[in-house]
């Protein structure tokens, strides 16, 4: 049976306790060692220190993945660092004034004995807690970011395999050398066209075999002579029509390789249309997302959804990403998240 692996926080906290109760024990010895041991009471109030210091860094760190989610792991952890001590102090200074020093132990306002006592707790206290617990929290985020590296890696040659499989399908072969054939004794010059866009894709999906991503603009480009082959193939029964505005801002992002392709291909491979009641293929940008869309119109097949699910998870691996399908109003759409242009 596969153990469920330690939360790094309970981690984080056993190992807060564990510290601080060793580490105080042993300087109460070392001090005053014919002095009276810790009672019940002071050790709860350490708990309730510990607590208080564990529970600044968890709201420092809240607070930069909020305002601050972009930051290098090194830096986000420093500031966090930092943030939390000046967290740490805000809560306990008057926690220590008006419960600690004034309710338990009766003591006078003394200024001078609060600072003192802030600066040994942070030194102390927090900073070897929050260092710890740091380091521990560094080592799972990069340790999560190895596995996300290596879940693209594999979904990466997954997908290698599956174009190379495309470029060699004797169904998809047959078909085009079919339409190639009566092209070339009906109409000579679309042969020609028709040959070099075929061309095209083939290079294309050679070209892209290692590629992570690649420009917007190039899948655009690829899926304007796909199409133009399934022009050839089935007429006007089925139409792409991609929005104007993505032509103008397409240099500035990425996409993933073959997904406007596959995308309209399961289209195509899904459902009925002729040239009467032609079914129409747009893409468009909203925001940093491409939205495809299609009227419904199903096939009596049942899709296995092996090459959405795979598109879905290549995002997922890649950037976090999340690739959206619903259906509305007799329409199927897929919203596709953009990834910026790196500088």
């Amino acid at each position: 049976m596969k153990r469920k692996p330690l939360n790094v926080w309970m981690a984080a906290g056993l190992f807060a306790v564990l510290y601080a109760l060793v580490f105080k024990t042993i300087l109460t010895a070392w001090i005053n060692p014919k002095g009276n041991a810790f009672t019940f009471l002071e050790y709860s109030i350490l708990i309730g220190e510990v607590l208080f210091s564990l529970g600044s860094l968890y709201i420092a760190l809240l607070i930069i993945n909020k305002f601050l989610p972009k930051l290098l792991l090194g830096f986000r952890y420093g500031i966090i660092l930092l943030l939390s001590s000046v967290i740490f102090l805000t809560i306990f200074l008057p926690y220590w004034v008006l419960f600690v020093r004034s309710f338990i132990h009766g003591l006078p306002t003394d200024r001078s004995a609060y600072a003192l006592e802030a600066w040994s707790r942070i030194l102390t206290l927090h900073l070897p807690i929050s260092i710890i617990s740091i380091i521990s929290l560094y080592n799972h985020q990069a340790h999560k970011k190895e596995l996300q590296l290596l879940g693209v890696q594999k979904a990466l040659a997954e997908t290698q395999l599956k174009n190379l499989q495309q470029q060699v399908d004797p169904h998809f072969l047959f078909n085009s050398l079919n339409i190639l054939s009566a092209l070339i004794k009906l109409d000579a010059e679309r042969a020609v066209l028709f040959t070099q866009k075929l061309s095209e894709v083939y290079r294309f999906f050679l070209k892209t075999q290692k590629e992570t991503v690649i420009s917007l603009k190039e899948e655009i480009e690829l899926v304007n002579d796909y199409f133009f082959l399934i022009t050839c193939r089935f007429g006007k029964a089925f139409q792409l029509k991609v929005n104007q505005h993505i032509n103008i801002i397409h240099e500035n992002f990425y996409i993933i390789p073959g997904t406007l392709q596959l995308l309209v291909e399961n289209v195509i491979k899904h459902n009925i249309a002729d040239e009467k009641s032609p079914t129409i293929v747009e893409i468009k940008m909203e925001e940093n997302k491409l939205i495809i869309s299609n009227p419904i119109s199903l096939k009596d097949n049942v899709s296995s959804g092996y090459g959405l699910n795979n598109l879905i998870s290549r995002y997922q691996l890649l950037n976090g990403g999340k690739v959206d399908t619903f259906i509305k109003s007799g329409y199927f759409y897929v919203q596709v998240p953009l990834i910026k242009k790196m500088q």
